[in-house]
């Protein structure tokens, strides 16, 4: 795209259904009391992830980023790419 992008969106039926916020690597233990502070601790986690909300909010730790999606979307990440 030429330049760094801080916030992607994807949409799906005409509405938005996932948002990815890029951030930096020194703001994760920040992110991570915020998201535990409004989600309560995460339901999984392993050295890349943690996951609140019932998969619908995911701070990723092997590159600064949170990922927000809708439940439909975040339950097929669940059994699709974390395997749970």
């Amino acid at each position: 795209m030429g330049f760094p992008r801080k916030i992607e969106a994807r949409f799906g039926d005409n509405k938005l259904n996932v948002v990815w916020i890029l951030t930096g690597k020194g703001e994760e233990d920040r992110i991570r009391r915020a998201l535990m502070n409004q989600y309560g601790n995460p339901i999984f986690s392993n050295d890349d992830w943690e996951i609140f909300n019932n998969w619908q909010v995911g701070l990723r730790k092997d590159k600064p980023e949170v990922l927000l999606m809708e439940k439909r979307i975040g339950l097929a990440y669940k059994t699709s790419y974390f395997k749970q």
